[in-house]
């Protein structure tokens, strides 16, 4: 079964936390469950380079193909982004 772009995944879990006032969304759990693969980078390696890091995965799987939940943890549509992600900023 193919998943929704993480774009329209996280969209549709705003609407749904807006509609029902749901002001602490498990955003790691729905990823996980949904079947989205997490990359975690180290504090050290990101430090001086957020913007560097977030302009690249902007450019490498666009806007809707990748989601930063905070604490360092990335989470994309395929296992391979996520690897390519680790090999590049870990």
């Amino acid at each position: 079964m193919k998943k929704d772009c993480i774009g329209d995944f996280v969209q549709a879990w705003k609407d749904w936390d807006i509609a029902r006032h749901n002001n602490c969304p498990m955003w790691h759990t729905r990823f996980a469950e949904a079947g989205y693969y997490r990359a975690i980078v180290s504090e050290t390696s990101t430090r001086y380079r957020w913007r560097d890091l977030l302009v690249w995965c902007h450019e490498k799987f666009g806007g809707d193909h990748y989601f930063w939940s905070g604490d360092n943890i990335f989470w994309f549509e395929s296992e391979q982004d996520a690897m390519l992600f680790i090999l590049k900023w870990s």
